[in-house]
């Protein structure tokens, strides 16, 4: 390799060494295939290693580059291994750091190799001779002792040698190169080579200076391994070594001394490798300049690394020391780079362009890193790396050397992408330039560099198999093997990771057997190098085995430990989190007394500095628990003595934590989340003990959040749960004691924590509470989660949890299961346990003979253990007489001990005894009594008023005769139910619910509510309940009945197939429940054979109906009347009737009167007063139905009886409204329609939410949210929606499938559908859409408003065709009388529309019909047809009624007319010119709104038109203007405003323009004038065509020209010919012409505005023109040229230009005389003037679209 690359400015020697075959570029270690142990061959393996993190960060110079960037990173935690170690993570990362510079590792490559310049020769038998061991000790030369050589075997030959070499320097050089080797006895001998080095270095001259400077470099190399200051891996030949021990510190620093002597000699003389050695050493010690000298000098001397490292150094170092050493960028970079950045650069690059493998590793590197972060321009400088490590460039370095080139490599590419997990399984691919996946990449160089026996690479490799998250186990159990190899391989060569990496290993037994004693060695191995997270680790084990004496040394020394002095900040806060943990550990020694004196007070203080000033997570919880507790310590004074005042000292923190939750169960032990040892528990302080820190629990509470927020702490997450369930007392500033309250929230919140991350069973057992109660923040119960919270706790042996547990599986019918977990419980010994499986037996294990016997000794040993309920349950064993004899008075007295044993819901059960066994009024009294001592929301405050509500609303339900004669108030009664139900608690809330939906709908208390009762049933209904509950089955029947009245079979039925299952229990519960249960199989039955047709059973319904018959059910007997009838069984079914006539049926009465009103059919004479009398019985029992027939019967009459005759209207709907008020459909919604007709829309409203899933309801009341109308909120979107999906469900029904109101309300529905679309309301505007919903309507009903609407949409769309298809549509809404559709017909005959012949005369007819009906705006068309008609007057009459309706274009057609006059050509005048009217009608089209009437206004008072009544106001003109410009810019004028209308704003704007300059001249303050003009000008500027494109660049005169230029060529492409934009031009033109104001005067502009005016045919233009001619302004004077331009004017029509032109011709002023010519303009300028015009108005023109130009 040449030497500019390796380095090395010396040339070889040319003595006899040269011929030597050793090499120093073996490799260091040789591996054996058959044993995975490596053999060392290390010269320098007693070298110690650095043994703290400050000497790895601050070391010599010629310490390890690898191990400096490979320490552990605590914060990096992806070992997924090591689960169950307190600190494998500290052990399972590699370092996240880049190298700060690896321009620094050439200059510690020799530590691994000792490059030979000079080939020595083989010299096998050579041997140590005992002179030059006399030359060794004279010189003090340390060597072996222990190495015993034959010395008389030693040749003569040997010893003239050795004196010869004595005094030459060659002949020394290359003895030190033998020994080296081992070519003198066959043993290396480090001592040896290092004293004939120096011994060269020593006789050197200035002839050998070259062999005297790397004599000084190889004598220095040898000297800093002596001392131990190298690295223990060195590059090494195959052959053994003398192996010498360490030196001691002195003769280590002597050894130092003179190892830095010989460098510098060698740097001084030009050795560049030296230099650079001395330059890192200088790095190290901070001495820039030095080291920026010795680097400039190892790169001037032709090494490589040299410029490498003089890059790395100008990249750390600060500006003010560039700017101290005065460097110049441009000297060094040959004036390529400018500063210092570009300079490292520079030198990086040009580094890496000759090879240097670590400058192109440097820059690969910097490119991973801001403000150069580029990460495929760093790939790419990696990516040459590894072509010039693989593709032979360093084929002659050393193999050691070589293997720390692939580690660099590989750890590049695992720290670019770093942070993601390592998965063995996952391939990286290529996809463009980016590579997807690197780790692969860096395994293959780690690969590489461990097969060379590179100690970092085995370690990182080992580390990556380590942490391997491969999917297959079995591949993850393999790949801990490997590494574990791998971690032996490199612990052998010292490599103090790795030893951890083997503690940690083996003390789990992860990838080889577990064996703590080896786990111990390997971590006292680690920490003895200096691994302070080994030392950690090591002092964790023996905490963890007890061994509190040996763990607490480690401790200490850690806490102890001085802070890392690098300025690696990752690496500080490793051993920040280190030292942390260790002072954490002996504070919580102190605290218990472990192997140390208990001082609590100081446990307390270090514990707070840890939390407040380290902000430690673990720590909070200590604090917050001292601070719950307080702290108490011995009053040593008052002790008897010393013994027990230490033994007193041990109870630190003595206050108990409050309960974690109201169970008389204590909390299941759990893991402590601390590290430390767990707290132990509390005892009592003794009796001298001094409180030294009171309790503070606000402190506590906030202390215990950051311990479970920052540490997940479980024990912080269980107090601050049952503080906030709880709350707490605490001590306030003032001393006064206050109470927090109770927050179930945030205590649900942290039960949760504690149940999720930890699966703490007393958290999930609370945490089931909640679900299972439906506690707040929870809005309802979820008993799924509670009984997986419970199932989940109780697997972990919670009691509580097993007899919660127990309730929700028999919910799920698992009765055995829950007897299972009660059993459980009762091992247990929990009382509350005996007692529910006593319950369990009694309700669920019927058929067992035994139950009761087993129940009562159960409940036998609950009261021994003083449980209070299980008396109340063994007073039913009494009062039923299980097991023992019925005795209703010892039951009784159960129930009394259960009260004197404070359980107050004894008192309840005895209120509920008294009433069971006939003691209402007892009952009420010990109800009463209960209530006054028990609050509402109390347990008991609450069944005592649900007890007393029950027994009053049964009562009064029965019948006023059965109400207890107790004085209470049904109001109050009410008010309590409404209270109870208000409270959604769940279960409890079932009979409240089902007793308001009594009063509701036997107005009990309140207003009868039949949708109230509704209501309150279907609530509950909904809740769920474990078990049976009667209130609930009483609530669902009452709910059946209500939805079987209201029709709906399908709800009713499935509420009484929920009540199916109980129906034989009910029977046997009470009479109440075989009342319910008798009306269930009626409707079980009805609804089975008239129900939906999927749900029919025609069987099952007939025997249940008769089932229900035979107990009495008259409703059974009328279904089965029913059936008969619709089975042509008329005798049968009047048979079954008469039945339930008998038994006092309402509908058998009302459907036998039926019968024989069907009997007597053909009957005149019948009178029909027995069936009258039957539907009146029927009606006055409350049959709906028969109000309805009896109201028709009324109406329409029934028999020849003068009482059933028909006729009596208001008696009839007196019976349908009430029919519909007690919940008959189609009586509601007769009446709801008669409330929309008469506009009362909130009462129908109401109506028709009776029955809001009726069409007729769905469509009105979807109408009523669309428009907000009846007090319904109003939401377009939904009501389109609804609309919407009306009319597609019912697309498919005819009118023949359908009724007629249903058929009529689905049109109605169809419209509405329309109107959405076409008004925009609830969807996006589509007229397309609109016109298909009206087209449906049509054809299904042929409904007028649709009909109309259809019309005007094909109207809108234009063309023949659609106007023909809209005149068929108006036409046909006309002929039903439809007004608009009326008028328009009138339009299509007046303007001959679609094809429609215009007809003056049919237009008048249709008009005028619609006028007389009523119609404002067609009073204005009739006008305009009748003045096409020449009917003046009858014209003028219809104008004038169309502007007192408020029709502003009437009123402005008629301003207009009287603006200019009308006069026939005859002379005759039908309209006189009156300017005063004319105002006064403009005034009235304003006031509406109308713009143009504001403009005429504005001209009014500009121009002076009415000036005796309105005379010139240029303010109120303005004022006007201003006004009508609002009005056309209005947002409801749209963006795409029509031509008309934007030459009209055009108009107003040069009004506006105009009328400024008229301010201007009459301005008196010069100032005034002047802005009045400038407004001006700018308005004329912007409205001229000429210069409105860029009117900034004619602001001033200097840019005219330029303008012109830039102008000619878009004169042609201007087609905006309207006059008014070159008035404003013309203006601009006499602005330009006359200097008026502040602008200035330029004859070329203006002349340039003028004629391009006058070219685009403006006439007042071309008379401008013609004066400047004949004036001479701003050109010449040239009457031919005036002339031409009059004549021109002239033909344009200007009246002055005519006269002009015949003065020319009368006098010949433009050289020729023509009197006959100029008789003839003179002619034509009196017609003009005379002129009059026929402006006969049009239909056509009834909007803002006339032009009022000449008004202007």
């Amino acid at each position: 390799m040449p030497s500019s690359r390796r380095g090395s400015p010396v040339a070889r020697p040319t003595s006899m060494l040269v011929s030597s075959s050793s090499s120093m570029g073996k490799e260091a270690m040789v591996t054996r295939r058959d044993d995975p142990k490596p053999v060392q061959t290390n010269p320098f393996a007693y070298v110690s290693r650095a043994s703290t993190l400050d000497e790895y960060l601050h070391a010599s110079v010629m310490q390890r580059v690898d191990d400096l960037y490979d320490v552990p990173y605590i914060d990096e935690v992806q070992s997924t291994i090591s689960e169950h170690s307190q600190y494998s993570a500290l052990f399972s990362t590699l370092s996240s750091l880049s190298p700060s510079s690896i321009s620094s590792i050439e200059s510690h490559l020799d530590k691994l190799s000792l490059h030979a310049n000079n080939s020595t020769s083989n010299s096998s038998n050579s041997h140590r001779t005992t002179m030059e061991s006399t030359m060794m000790e004279r010189h003090h030369v340390t060597h072996d002792n222990n190495a015993h050589h034959d010395v008389s075997a030693i040749p003569n030959t040997v010893d003239d040698l050795l004196a010869a070499a004595a005094d030459n320097a060659e002949l020394a050089y290359g003895l030190a190169v033998a020994h080296y080797h081992g070519s003198v006895d066959g043993t290396a001998d480090v001592a040896k080579a290092a004293y004939w080095f120096d011994r060269a270095a020593a006789l050197g001259t200035p002839s050998t200076a070259g062999l005297t400077s790397m004599a000084h470099y190889r004598a220095g190399q040898l000297l800093l391994a002596q001392s131990g200051a190298a690295s223990a891996t060195t590059t090494t030949t195959t052959m053994t070594k003398t192996q010498n021990p360490p030196p001691q510190p002195q003769q280590k620093q002597i050894l130092e001394q003179r190892a830095w002597q010989h460098l510098e000699h060698a740097a001084a003389a030009g050795h560049a490798r030296a230099a650079l050695l001395v330059g890192s050493r200088a790095q190290a010690s901070n001495d820039v300049g030095r080291a920026f000298t010795c680097f400039l000098a190892a790169w001037r001397h032709g090494c490589l690394q040299g410029e490498t490292a003089l890059a790395g150094l100008l990249m750390q170092m600060t500006d003010h020391d560039f700017t101290l050493l005065e460097i110049d960028p441009m000297a060094l970079s040959h004036a390529a780079a400018a500063n210092r950045d570009q300079l490292a650069l520079y030198l990086l690059h040009q580094a890496a362009k000759q090879g240097d493998l670590l400058a192109t590793l440097q820059l690969g590197a910097l490119h991973t890193q801001a403000p150069h972060e580029d990460v495929e321009q760093a790939l790419e400088w990696f990516d040459r790396a590894g072509v010039l490590i693989d593709g032979g460039h360093y084929e002659e370095e050393a193999s050691s050397k070589v293997a720390m080139y692939h580690y660099l490599l590989g750890r590049e590419y695992w720290l670019l992408f770093g942070r993601q997990a390592f998965d063995s399984s996952v391939r990286w691919t290529t996809e463009g330039k980016r590579r997807r996946h690197h780790h692969q990449l860096a395994v293959d160089h780690f690969t590489k560099a461990s097969a060379r026996g590179y100690a970092p690479a085995q370690r990182a490799l080992g580390h990556l198999c380590y942490i391997d998250a491969h999917p297959d186990a079995q591949v993850r159990a393999q790949q801990q093997k490997k590494a574990h190899r791998l971690f032996l391989a490199a612990a052998a060569q010292g490599d103090v990771s790795s030893m951890g990496f083997l503690g940690e290993q083996y003390q789990h037994g992860h990838g080889t057997a577990q064996n703590t004693e080896l786990a111990i060695h390997y971590y006292q191995q680690a920490t003895q190098g200096g691994s302070a997270v080994a030392q950690l680790s090591l002092g964790t084990l023996f905490h963890e085995q007890g061994l509190y004496d040996h763990a607490l040394p480690h401790f200490l020394a850690l806490a102890t430990r001085p802070p890392a002095a690098s300025k690696q900040d990752v690496l500080e806060q490793d051993i920040f989190n280190i030292t942390c943990h260790a002072k954490f550990m002996v504070a919580s020694y102190r605290q218990v007394g472990h192997a140390c004196t208990a001082d609590p007070c100081a446990a307390f203080d270090a514990m707070r500095q840890l939390a407040d000033n380290d902000h430690y997570a673990p720590a909070y919880l200590p604090v917050a628990l001292a601070y719950q507790r307080g702290i108490v310590a011995p009053n040593v004074s008052k002790a008897s003595n010393a013994s027990n005042a230490l033994k007193a000292s041990k109870a630190s923190m003595l206050s108990h934590s409050p309960p974690l939750s109201n169970s008389s169960q204590s909390s299941n032990s759990s893991k402590s989340s601390l590290i430390g040892p767990a707290t132990p528990s509390p005892s009592p302080p003794p009796a001298d003990a001094v409180m030294v820190l009171e309790a503070n629990l606000p402190l506590a509470f906030s202390y215990f959040e950051k311990a479970a927020t920052l540490d997940d702490s479980l024990d912080a997450q269980l107090a601050l749960a049952s503080m906030c369930a709880n709350g707490y007392d605490f001590r306030a500033l003032d001393g006064s004691v206050q109470r927090k309250g109770k927050d179930r929230t945030r205590a649900f919140h942290w039960y949760s924590l504690a149940a999720e991350r930890h699966q703490h069973p007393e958290a999930q057992y609370c945490l089931g509470i909640y679900y299972a109660k439906g506690l707040a923040p929870l809005t309802d119960k979820d008993l799924d989660a509670a009984m997986q919270l419970y199932d989940a706790s109780a697997r972990q042996d919670y009691a509580l949890a097993m007899v919660q547990l127990a309730p929700l599986l028999i919910a799920q019918n698992r009765v055995d299961d829950a007897r299972q977990w009660l059993q459980r419980a009762v091992d247990k010994q929990l009382p509350s346990a005996y007692r529910e499986l006593a319950l369990l037996y009694e309700r669920y294990y019927t058929s067992d003979p035994e139950s009761h016997e087993k129940g009562w000794h159960l409940l036998t040993r609950a009261i021994e253990l003083n449980d209070a309920q299980a008396w109340c349950v063994r007073s039913r064993y009494y009062e039923h007489g299980w097991h023992v004899p019925q005795d209703t008075e010892k039951a009784l007295t159960c129930l009394t001990n259960a009260l004197e044993k404070k359980y107050l819901k004894a008192a309840l059960l005895i209120g509920e005894f008294q009433e069971r066994h006939g003691g209402r009024e007892h009952a009420l009294e010990t109800y009463n009594a209960l209530i006054k001592r028990h609050p509402l929301r109390s347990q008991i405050g609450w069944y005592a008023r649900l007890n007393k509500s029950r027994l009053l609303v049964h009562a009064m339900a029965a019948g006023p005769e059965h109400t207890p004669s107790a004085n209470d108030s049904l109001d109050q009664v009410f008010r309590w139910l409404q209270d109870m139900a208000d409270q959604q608690l769940g279960k409890d809330a079932i009979e409240p619910l089902y007793l308001l939906g009594v009063c509701y709908e036997f107005g009990i208390g309140t207003d009868g509510s039949l949708g109230r009762a509704k209501v309150a049933y279907e609530e509950a209904c909904k809740l769920n309940v474990p078990d049976v509950s009667w209130p609930q089955q009483s609530a669902r029947l009452r709910l059946a009945i209500l939805c079987a009245n209201q029709d709906q079979p399908r709800e009713a039925l499935a509420h009484i197939r929920c009540m199916e299952p109980h129906l034989q229990r009910m029977n046997h519960q009470s009479p109440e429940t075989r009342l319910q249960a008798r009306l269930a199989r009626y409707y079980l039955g009805y609804f089975l054979l008239y129900g939906e047709k999927d749900e029919t059973d025609i069987d099952g319904g007939l025997q249940w109906l008769q089932e229900a018959a035979d107990q009495g059910e008259g409703k059974a007997w009328y279904a089965l009347g029913e059936w008969a009838q619709q089975h042509d069984a008329p005798d049968e079914a009047k048979a079954r009737f008469e039945k339930g006539v008998s038994m006092g049926h309402a509908g058998c009465m009302r459907e036998l009167a039926m019968v024989l009103q069907q009997e007597h059919a053909g009957d005149v004479q019948w009178d029909g007063m027995d069936a009258f009398e039957l539907l009146k019985r029927a009606h006055k029992l409350g049959d709906v139905e028969a109000a309805v027939k009896l109201g028709i019967a009324m109406q329409h009459g029934l028999g020849t009886a003068t009482d059933v005759r028909g006729g009596d209207v208001m008696m009839a709907l007196g019976l349908l409204r009430g029919a519909a008020q007690q919940g008959h459909k189609m009586a509601a919604m007769y009446t709801a329609l008669a409330f929309q007709e008469l506009g009362q829309q909130n009462l129908a409203v109401e109506w028709f939410q009776i029955h809001p899933d009726h069409l007729i309801s769905r469509v009105w009341l979807a109408y009523y949210r669309l428009k907000g109308l009846g007090g319904v909120q109003p939401d377009a979107r939904a009501a389109f929606a609804e609309l919407l999906a009306i009319v597609d469900a019912n697309a498919s029904n005819t009118s023949a499938t359908l009724t007629k109101a249903d058929d009529e309300t689905l049109s109605l529905a169809l419209l509405m559908v329309g109107r959405c679309y076409e008004d925009g309301d609830g969807t996006t505007a589509d007229a397309a859409r609109a016109m298909v919903y009206y087209a449906r309507a049509q054809q299904r009903t042929q409904d007028v408003e649709a009909t109309f609407r259809l019309g005007k949409l094909l109207f809108n769309q234009g063309g023949d065709a659609g106007q023909l298809r809209a005149f068929e549509c108006f036409d046909a809404a006309a002929s039903k009388g439809h007004l608009e559709a009326k008028y328009m017909v009138g339009v299509y005959h007046a303007r001959g529309l679609g094809g429609v012949r215009r007809d003056k005369q049919t237009a008048i007819i249709h008009l005028r019909r619609t006028v007389q009906a009523g119609h404002t705006r067609a009073h204005l068309d009739l006008g305009h047809v009748l003045w096409a008609a020449r009917q003046w007057d009858d014209a003028l009459s219809h104008f004038n009624k169309a502007a007192d309706l408020h029709i502003p274009e009437a009123a402005f057609h008629l301003g207009h007319l009287y603006h200019t006059g009308k006069k026939l050509r005859n002379g005759t005048r039908i309209v006189p010119q009156d300017h005063n009217r004319a105002f006064a009608y403009f005034q009235k089209a304003a006031d509406h709104g109308h713009a143009h009437a504001a403009l005429m206004l504005g001209s009014y008072y500009q121009e002076g038109y009415d000036a005796a009544f309105h005379p010139v106001n240029l303010d109120k003109a303005a004022y006007y203007y201003q006004l009508a410009l609002k009005t056309f810019e209005s947002p409801d004028s749209g963006e795409n405003i029509d031509d008309a209308t934007r030459h009209a704003i055009a108009m107003l704007q040069l009004a506006n323009a105009k009328l400024s300059h008229a301010l201007a001249e009459q301005a008196t303050d010069p100032l005034d004038a002047n802005q009045h003009h400038q407004r001006a000008f700018d308005a004329f500027l912007s409205l001229s065509p000429l210069f409105r494109t860029n009117s900034s660049a004619v602001s001033s005169n200097d840019d005219l020209d330029d303008l012109e230029e830039t102008q000619d060529d878009n004169e042609n492409d201007n087609d905006d010919d309207d006059m008014p934009w070159y008035d404003a031009q013309l203006m601009v033109g006499f602005y330009y012409l006359h200097g008026w104001g502040p602008i200035e005067k330029n004859e070329h502009a203006a002349m340039r505005a003028i004629r391009d005016a006058a070219r685009h045919g403006h006439a007042d233009a071309m008379v401008a023109l013609a004066k400047c001619y004949e004036e001479g302004l701003a050109v010449q004077k040239d009457q031919l040229a005036a002339y031409d331009h009059w004549l021109a004017a002239a033909n344009l029509g200007a009246v002055d230009a005519m006269t002009r032109v015949s003065d020319y011709l009368r006098h010949g002023t433009a050289g020729q005389y023509d009197m006959d010519t100029a008789d003839l303009w003179d002619a034509k300028a009196s017609y003009h003037r005379e002129r009059t015009f026929d402006d006969a108005s049009s239909i056509y023109t009834t909007t803002s679209t006339s032009s009022t130009s000449s008004s202007i």
